[in-house]
């Protein structure tokens, strides 16, 4: 639980100093979705710090370097499936709601940190709008 509420107040507080201004009409869902978004952005940036090149799920997660929790390491959690795709300098990490979800929000986002949405059909991708 503390874990939870310090991980809420580290990406609320990283989306303000970042200039976000966001404002969410979605299903909580969605903004679960784009929450996991922005912590794996975030984990992929101390494991980049400490490696030298970005990180799988599995690298990302519990068992190894601690940074993500393991629901979403798994690559599916509350109605949306995560693709993330690693080569040595550079990532894409793809949130896109789970065949049997009425969601309709995708997320995309890679190594130059920009947050993108796709409100569907088609899921986000590197040339679909940045979240603002």
């Amino acid at each position: 639980m503390k874990l939870s509420i310090l991980l809420a107040l580290d990406v609320a507080f990283s989306l303000v100093n970042a200039g976000c201004n966001l404002t969410f009409h979605a299903s909580n869902l969605e903004y679960r979705a784009f929450i996991e978004v922005v912590q794996t952005k975030q984990a992929e940036g101390k494991f980049y710090s400490m490696h030298h090149r970005y990180g799988t799920f599995e690298e990302l997660g519990p068992r190894e370097a601690n940074l993500l929790a393991g629901h979403v390491v798994g690559g599916r959690y509350a109605g949306y499936i995560y693709r993330l795709d690693v080569s040595r300098g550079h990532y894409t990490l793809v949130a896109a709601p789970d065949a049997q979800s009425s969601l309709r929000r995708s997320y995309f986002c890679d190594e130059t940190g920009i947050l993108r949405q796709s409100f569907g059909p088609s899921f986000a991708t590197a040339e679909s709008p940045p979240i603002r």
